[in-house]
């Protein structure tokens, strides 16, 4: 009974190559690993042939990664407790946390509407087609014809062929979205104003080496990864494998996709700069200055393009994402009011019963839950 009690729960996560979600992914299970006692082993090349060593070694309790295959897997010299992570499910019956991809497309689609694109094309990088669900998002958006561009020369061949009618393209990822950039400046057609651009995941590194601002839907990779590992400790105890699906972020609009002549250009800019520093937003001098204005025309046009003054539009902002984090998070409710910039808990529960009626943990405890399965 002693040896049971004492022996080491190790579990293998798989890093799939992308720094910035394999580091926030890892984060997410670490969170719940911690929890439990687990050694975690991060294992970064040649995943496949390590991990059948480690299984016919005995030395794995269970694994969190992208698998190549259902027919791989069937390779493996034991069963262990697997959880699948990537974009979609390869396996019906196996437990897998991947990307609402229909709910992606609702939410791009949404955006190309507000900015006033047109035309829409899917971008697929070659020997990856996106998730049927994506396209049928996108056509809940009013986009019946979304045009799929595969590979770089039938990108090339569309920009070419394209008119002044606005049109827009998303990406699979904010790599892609950097070589539609690139093939866009080298084909004349400006971006945004012909083109507008918009990836999935939200990376910095992408950012930095286009020199743009690259729209992009953020994924929750950390939450990903704290909900694989969630899975994976049901799987350990017994449980049926299930499958959950991670809803996006709504998009972060730069430079990419904000065309300036659209009737709502300055709320978006200035809902992306409260969205980055929604604990401490930049004064409306600030914001003014950035966008070449005096602060009376300002405060004048946002009100004039979104119904409210800047401090309304924060609030409502704020509560918002105070929602969102007391309904999808185990956060203590002082930590969720820190986060959206209410260090005092008791102005927070005054700012959140003003605004909805009820206290945080009251709305807490009759909100719906977060719709995963």
């Amino acid at each position: 009974m002693k040896n049971r009690q004492t022996k080491r729960i190790q579990i293998v996560f798989g890093f799939s190559g992308g720094l910035q979600e394999d580091l926030e992914r890892y984060q997410g299970v670490m969170a719940v690993a911690q929890a439990e006692g687990w050694h975690v082993l991060g294992v970064h090349e040649q995943f496949e042939r390590s991990l059948t060593r480690l299984v016919e070694a005995g030395a794995v309790h269970g694994v969190i990664g992208e698998f190549m295959s259902e027919a791989w897997l069937g390779t493996l010299p034991a069963r262990v407790p697997l959880v699948h992570v990537g974009r979609s499910p390869f396996s019906e019956d196996g437990a897998a946390v991947t990307f609402d991809a229909h709910a992606m497309g609702r939410v791009a689609a949404g955006h190309f509407r507000d900015m006033g694109y047109g035309n829409v094309s899917v971008y697929e990088l070659p020997g990856q087609p996106l998730p049927k669900a994506l396209y049928a998002g996108l056509g809940e958006g009013g986009k019946t014809d979304v045009a799929r561009v595969r590979g770089r020369l039938e990108l090339e061949g569309m920009l070419h062929k394209m008119g002044t009618r606005p049109s827009a393209v998303l990406c699979p990822s904010d790599f892609a979205a950097r070589q539609v950039i690139l093939a866009a400046e080298a084909a004349g057609v400006a971006v945004p104003g012909t083109l507008g651009v918009l990836g999935i995941g939200d990376r910095f590194l992408d950012r930095i080496a286009v020199e743009r601002g690259i729209s992009s839907i953020p994924v929750p990779y950390q939450d990903l990864g704290r909900r694989a590992a969630e899975l994976l400790r049901e799987l350990m105890r017994g449980k049926t494998p299930r499958q959950m699906q991670i809803a996006p972020g709504a998009v972060i609009a730069r430079e990419t996709t904000l065309r300036d002549s659209h009737p709502r250009a300055l709320v978006v800019r200035v809902e992306r700069e409260f969205r980055q520093r929604l604990a401490e937003p930049p004064d409306l001098e600030e914001m003014a200055r950035r966008v070449g204005m005096s602060r009376r025309a300002f405060e004048r046009t946002f009100r004039d393009q979104s119904g409210a003054t800047p401090y309304q539009y924060l609030l409502h902002m704020r509560l918002a994402e105070s929602q969102r984090l007391l309904r999808d998070m185990d956060w203590p409710v002082s930590r969720v009011g820190e986060q959206v910039g209410y260090a005092e808990p008791a102005r927070f529960s005054a700012f959140f019963k003003r605004m909805t009626g009820q206290s945080p943990s009251r709305w807490r405890e009759t909100s719906p839950a977060f719709p995963l399965s």
